[in-house]
């Protein structure tokens, strides 16, 4: 439900009432916040979907990706948001992303990031084991393009940003993400990804609580055994050993 809740608000400040839309693909207002459970891509993509038709607005995901505020995540919140936490609190935009990619299932579902590191550029890209609407995709994406300006001590700029699918129809859709984001994807690419310069990765974050950190991968490792079979710290030591 990390995906729907910001969805719901964005709707109601902006008097659509988002009852029908919840309502069409089976989900109520009290699901919204039950923090465990677990809602198919699928359903998902169909809010979000029903979400542009309502509004009207196909740049909804970059709307949407502005809306968070990364500074709530700097003190312990519940576990629903630790993979955020986990970021607002390490020491370094690459130890941030480094955790992204590592429990980004426990907030992505079936979407997660993986860190390509290379010696100039590193890319943080967007994989999904279903189909992810435009907007969803662009939600995910532009919220770690907005986190590199949010978390670090000096603000880490994009160098590029890829989107698998095709711009949206707007006029001048390039203004429109140069004045959102601050940059304009490049659309149609064969991934969603997001490229950094390598070096920024050891820009400091000024948020950083060890001790938390510690308490919250505890807390994110055992998640991720539960509900993420595979992804946890002994099921890959298992996976190496077989190897």
């Amino acid at each position: 439900m990390r995906v729907a809740r910001p969805l719901a608000l964005h709707l109601r400040v902006h008097n659509v009432d988002p009852l029908p839309l919840l309502t069409a693909v089976g989900l109520t207002p009290r699901s919204l916040f039950a923090a465990e459970e677990r809602v198919p891509m699928s359903v998902m993509n169909a809010l979000w979907e029903g979400a542009v038709t309502a509004t009207k607005d196909p740049l909804l995901g970059a709307r949407l990706a502005l809306m968070l505020d990364f500074s709530m995540f700097e003190h312990e919140q519940s576990s629903e948001y630790t993979v955020l936490q986990l970021m607002a609190t390490s020491a370094t935009v690459g130890d941030a992303f480094a955790r992204l990619a590592r429990f980004g299932p426990l907030g992505f579902g079936p979407a997660s990031f993986a860190v390509r590191l290379g010696p100039t550029e590193t890319e943080i890209v967007l994989t999904s084991l279903e189909r992810l609407t435009p907007s969803i995709a662009e939600f995910f994406v532009l919220t770690h393009v907005r986190s590199l300006h949010l978390l670090p001590t000096t603000p880490v700029a994009a160098r590029a940003v890829r989107l698998a699918h095709p711009p949206p129809a707007v006029p001048d859709h390039e203004a429109a993400y140069q004045k959102l984001v601050g940059i304009v994807p490049t659309f149609g690419a064969a991934d969603h990804a997001i490229v950094v310069a390598t070096a920024d990765l050891a820009t400091p974050i000024p948020t950083s609580r060890p001790p938390l950190v510690a308490a919250l991968e505890r807390r994110a490792e055992e998640e991720l055994a539960r509900t993420a079979p595979g992804h946890s710290l002994i099921d890959r030591v298992r996976s190496a050993i077989a190897r």
